[in-house]
Order: C-alpha cells, then sequence, then structure tokens
C-alpha cells in the first residue's frame, strides 16, 4: 500500500517571491488552484492507495477533504515535520510506502508519478526527483521514515547520501513537469502556455483578462 503525503503551509505566507507581482489573496488562491491540480493529478495514479494533505490552514484542508484526501493537522515547525507527521499517519493507515512532494508542482504528470513510483519498486528504498534548482521534487520512501526528511534547499543531495549512510539503494528519475515547482516569476510563463489546462493556469489567464495581474515582468 502506497500513501501520497502532500504538505501545504499557511496559506497567508505562501509564495512570497511573488509578492512584487502577486498580492496576498491573489498569491493565495494561486497556491489553492495548485494544490487542486496535484491532487488532481494523484487521483488518476492507480498506485495511490489514498492521500494525505498536511496542513493548518482551513481553506487548505477544506479543498483537500472535497477532493477526497484525508487532511493530518500539521503541528510541525517546518516541511519536514509536517512529512514526517504525514508519514506516521500514513503507518496507521497501513501504507508500506510513502510518496511525498509538495503542493506547488501542477504541471506534473500521472505518467512521471507512475514512473517514479514503479522505480522505487518494492523492495526496501528510495527514489527521487530532484527539483531543477537542487531540491527534491518528490521522494519515495519504502518503508516510510526509513531516512529522514531534509526538505529546502539542496535537499536532493541530502536525500542521497542519508540514503547511502543507511546502506539504501536511492534511484535518481527524470521529471520535467514534478521537478518544475511554481516560485518565480519567470516560473508562471510555463502555466501561460495555450492548452496547460490546469486550475492554476486558468487562475492566471483569469486574473489576466480581468487585469488584476500586476505583474511587469516576464509573464506579460
Amino acid at each position: 500500500m502506497l500513501v501520497a503525503i502532500v504538505p501545504v503551509k499557511l496559506l497567508a505566507g505562501a509564495k512570497t517571491r511573488l509578492a512584487p507581482y502577486l498580492t496576498p489573496r491573489q498569491r493565495r488562491a494561486l497556491v489553492l488552484a495548485m494544490l487542486e491540480d496535484v491532487l488532481a493529478t494523484l487521483r488518476q495514479v492507480p498506485d495511490i492507495a489514498q492521500t494525505l494533505v498536511v496542513t493548518r490552514d482551513a481553506d487548505a484542508a477544506a479543498l483537500a477533504r472535497r477532493l477526497g484526501a484525508l487532511v493530518v493537522e500539521d503541528t510541525a515547525a517546518d516541511i519536514n515535520g509536517a512529512l514526517t507527521l504525514g508519514a506516521r499517519a500514513a503507518l496507521v493507515q497501513g501504507a508500506r510506502s510513502v510518496l511525498a512532494l509538495p503542493a506547488d508542482v501542477p504541471l506534473a504528470t500521472a505518467g512521471e508519478l507512475r514512473r517514479l513510483i514503479h522505480t522505487a519498486g518494492d523492495a526496501r528504498g528510495v527514489a527521487l526527483v530532484a527539483a531543477h534548482d537542487g531540491g527534491t521534487a518528490a521522494i519515495v520512501m519504502r518503508p516510510p521514515l526509513v531516512i529522514p526528511y531534509q526538505f529546502e534547499g539542496q535537499s536532493a543531495a541530502r536525500h542521497r547520501l542519508a540514503a547511502a549512510a543507511a546502506g539504501l539503494p536511492v534511484a535518481l528519475v527524470r521529471a520535467p513537469g514534478l521537478a518544475q515547482d511554481i516560485d518565480r516569476i519567470e516560473d508562471l510563463d510555463l502555466l501561460a502556455q495555450p492548452g496547460v489546462g490546469l486550475a492554476s493556469a486558468d487562475y492566471l489567464q483569469s486574473l489576466e483578462e480581468t487585469t488584476e495581474f500586476v505583474c511587469v515582468g516576464a509573464y506579460v
């Protein structure tokens, strides 16, 4: 049994690097739209038995429940603590593997997630996708918590070193959509391409159409 874990921090402080271009209300709505995209993609992967959203944000929790995810209250201080809470909850459910990924990877595809999960296989070990900036875009652990979560910064290398130190095999999977988080103004261009068909892309388009998008940079 594999359980997916998606941490979502309080939306009031989300995506601060986009603050010069989007208002707090717009950033909050964008994060919710990306979460909707990620949860929709996870539902397309038959290998995933359940998705847990770890959050203390009421709006994120409500959206997660509406889309069929279970909510774990986030009482941790950071993303690694939140993922640990999620993994412990997954263990209670009987999970033998966990997939952890952030809520800001709307371009991830079901095919990429299936490839990551199938690469991890049924043996004890770790499989991960490195983000474009050296972070960790997604990681599968079997069993849960076989190594500590080490998200933030150059975490892909740290996860690999932790697996090696534990004597575990670690597989690297290339997944361009999954590797692309949405953090910078340049990243919004990727959602602006014709035919993307995502809730987050639709939201950005709605801002442009109503002239609410205040960006004067790369997106326009």
